[in-house]
């Protein structure tokens, strides 16, 4: 249950996601936490982090909004598509170059008429020698309509739009690690290098699945996304001591589940601590996409 705030705050920064069968709104002054709700919702209006139905779910999230009895402030949502794409591109640093040129031409040309379906983000990395990285996420562009629709039918406007992946990324705060996201839907497995999501793999998962199927799942997927990773960085493999940070809302994200996962994945498992103040009956975990929101603005 969200605090109790009847002193309404002229700074509050309302942070939104939506995952796989519910929306978690957490409020926060400065980075600290003041209030959260998770509110469920039918599975049906969101299939694969796509909004099936914008109206339907904006009268959800307007009803959570009023549950959690705060002033809107700030609005940082995340985008909850798992179809994002990501890639690290390398451009020569040569004095004229535009990236708004050159880039997205890069994109075409690497992800064929994919890119035409897809908005395009970048950032730049830094420069490695004569050349400049940049890091690329392609959107679905009717995803991202039919995501921004539902928070214009809520009544928000939110000043960014982050990716889950990059929000769990900022709200882990390690350097080199293995995200893994898991929820009752489906989970993400993530792996991180230099801050930077490098692979992003998600895999859905049926109703009612006993944890031995759903560690044999994860360990697969786990396996999958290693290998993808080391086939396409052979020069730069992923160290063995790498470790991995749980979160998520999953009802198996607890210590005994991270003990016998850990056995299976033969890695070492955390749960994030990241620089936010929060009270103690705060479920961090399960707000690891928020609180990584929280993180994005100053």
């Amino acid at each position: 249950m969200p605090l109790s705030l009847d002193n309404l705050f002229n700074k509050t920064l309302l942070t939104v996601s939506i995952e796989s069968t519910s929306i978690r709104l957490m409020a926060a002054e400065g980075r600290r936490v003041r209030a959260w709700l998770n509110m469920p919702f039918n599975p049906r209006m969101v299939s694969n982090g796509q909004v099936e139905d914008p109206s339907g779910l904006s009268t959800v999230i307007k009803n959570a909004l009023t549950r959690l009895g705060v002033k809107l402030g700030t609005v940082v949502a995340a985008f909850p598509s798992s179809r994002i794409t990501s890639r690290v591109m390398t451009l020569p640093d040569v004095r004229g170059m535009n990236p708004k040129i050159v880039l997205p031409r890069e994109a075409r040309r690497t992800m064929g008429s994919a890119a035409d379906y897809n908005y395009l983000f970048w950032v730049p990395l830094g420069k490695v020698g004569l050349e400049q990285r940049y890091y690329l996420l392609a959107a679905p562009k009717s995803e991202l309509a039919s995501f921004l629709q539902t928070l214009a039918l809520s009544g928000l406007r939110p000043k960014k739009v982050d990716s889950r992946a990059l929000a769990l990324t900022r709200g882990v705060g390690v350097n080199s690690t293995f995200i893994l996201n898991l929820e009752s839907g489906g989970f993400d497995i993530m792996v991180v290098m230099d801050y930077v999501p490098m692979v992003i793999t998600h895999r859905e998962l049926p109703l009612g699945q006993g944890v031995g199927d759903l560690i044999e799942e994860i360990v697969d997927e786990f396996q999958s996304c290693t290998e993808y990773y080391s086939e396409r960085n052979p020069a730069a493999p992923i160290p063995r001591n790498t470790p991995v940070f749980l979160t998520g809302g999953h009802p198996q994200v607890n210590p005994d589940f991270a003990f016998t996962l850990r056995e299976s994945l033969g890695r070492e498992l955390f749960f994030p601590n990241p620089p936010i103040e929060y009270p103690q009956d705060f479920p961090l975990v399960q707000y690891m996409v928020n609180v990584g929101l929280a993180l994005k603005l100053p």
